[in-house]
């Protein structure tokens, strides 16, 4: 469903949250694997919630996403966990 280009192209913010407040591990590391691909989300409403959460892939997803902004790679580069601080270092 979630690679599905329909639901990239109609899936709102308040939707997406709902996925996210499920905090199922395998959607929270789609999401912020994709977080640019949805067309009707501010992906730095999406970052916002996920750059915090507590499981480190979910982060590293993140840090690993080559749309995700400097200024977030900057603060994943002072990461708890070693493999977030690695590929937030990847442009540095």
């Amino acid at each position: 469903m979630f690679y599905s280009d329909a639901f990239k192209k109609f899936a709102t913010f308040e939707l997406m949250k709902n996925f996210i407040e499920l905090n199922d591990i395998e959607i929270l590391r789609m999401i912020a694997s994709n977080f640019e691909s949805f067309d009707n989300c501010d992906p730095s409403e999406l970052l916002t919630i996920l750059i915090s959460h507590p499981d480190p892939y979910v982060r590293l997803n993140i840090a690993q996403n080559w749309s995700t902004p400097k200024k977030l790679l900057k603060t994943l580069r002072t990461d708890t966990d070693a493999d977030v601080r690695i590929a937030a270092h990847r442009d540095s």
